[in-house]
């Protein structure tokens, strides 16, 4: 507990306070429990975007409904099992009351209900539209399982909470933060990844005109090749990840990220081949390829790896401990 203590003291000065807000008896790092006397939960600010406002959940509530929206219900259990400690370690990171970033939609918010700014999350109301009752009732019983299983378990590195990325599949490596963001983490590096290969689209192949990939990129159509109708393309080299790092087109030198957001791609995972007038452009994967593949996790699963396994496997380095101590307060 010791090496988790100082892990978040050093990440947040604000963890001399927890005593004070979380109420009497507390112990471990975080504390122990709600209001409701859980071991492991503690109260999480939800801005929920589509509705403008904050909402008020326990933790372990919360957790059901991230993996509820970011796994199917067809996943296997030690899959769910890893996304929950996954996701659980990424919420405590960002929680406001130990000094993380929060939501900058909201100045009190610790989290967004958003995929593209935070994690996704489903409400049960939501969950039971999208599969049907019975089927979201089954459901919701396996992720309750699964945050029972692994409750109060983190992800720490030298002590203190990883910062837990993750994504739908890799094109068989996931990628190095370096390369995603020009900062290395010890525990976000390259690892082999050939279980996500089951999951849709792991491959899709994208016809763009020259002219309009010139438009998107932002280059004059006097950067067309004569005669072809298409910019020349290059790709100049490639991350540890096996992502494209810089291509060359029309001349001008761009990062790999940077045309997978101005065309649209799946992944920086991409070939590109001239076909006419147009170029072929094929992606592998879908995400930025940083820490657990959600598809790789099930294929892991799949192949009876335990939900330790595959987190260690991902995340390289880190140790799953304990956060809440389980005693009575």
């Amino acid at each position: 507990m010791k090496r988790i203590l100082a892990g978040l003291t050093a990440l947040a000065a604000l963890l001399v306070v927890v005593p004070a807000l979380l109420g009497r008896g507390c112990a471990g790092v975080m504390g122990r429990s709600d209001a409701a006397g859980v071991p492991g939960d503690l109260p999480v600010i939800l801005y929920v975007p589509e509705e403008k406002r904050l909402v008020s959940l326990p933790l372990s509530q919360y957790l059901i409904g991230v993996v509820a929206a970011e796994m199917p219900p067809g996943f296997e259990t030690e899959a769910l099992k890893a996304q929950m400690v996954a996701a659980r370690t990424y919420t405590v990171r960002r929680m406001r009351k130990f000094g993380g970033a929060g939501c900058p939609l909201d100045p009190l918010a610790d989290v967004c209900g958003s995929p593209d700014l935070d994690q996704a999350f489903i409400s049960p109301d939501q969950l039971q539209d999208k599969l049907g009752v019975l089927a979201a009732y089954r459901y919701r019983e396996r992720l309750i399982e699964a945050e029972m299983a692994t409750r109060g378990l983190i992800l720490t590195y030298s002590g203190t909470p990883i910062d837990a990325q993750y994504h739908a599949t890799s094109g068989g490596y996931t990628e190095d933060a370096a390369a995603v963001w020009g900062n290395a983490l010890p525990y976000l590096q390259p690892v082999p990844d050939p279980y996500g290969q089951a999951a849709p689209r792991y491959t899709e192949q994208v016809s763009l005109g020259g002219a309009e990939v010139m438009r998107m990129l932002g280059l004059p159509s006097t950067a067309l090749a004569h005669g072809t109708g298409v910019p020349r393309v290059t790709i100049l080299d490639r991350t540890p990840g096996k992502r494209v790092a810089r291509v060359q087109v029309g001349g001008v030198t761009f990062s790999g990220t940077d045309v997978r957001k101005r065309l649209g791609l799946r992944s920086t995972d991409f070939d590109i081949e001239t076909a006419g007038d147009k170029l072929l452009i094929t992606t592998r994967g879908y995400g930025h390829g940083l820490g657990l593949s959600q598809w790789g996790a099930n294929g892991m699963a799949q192949n009876g790896y335990e939900y330790q396994k595959i987190l260690i496997h991902y995340y390289r380095g880190v140790r799953l401990e304990r956060i809440f101590s389980e005693e009575a307060g």
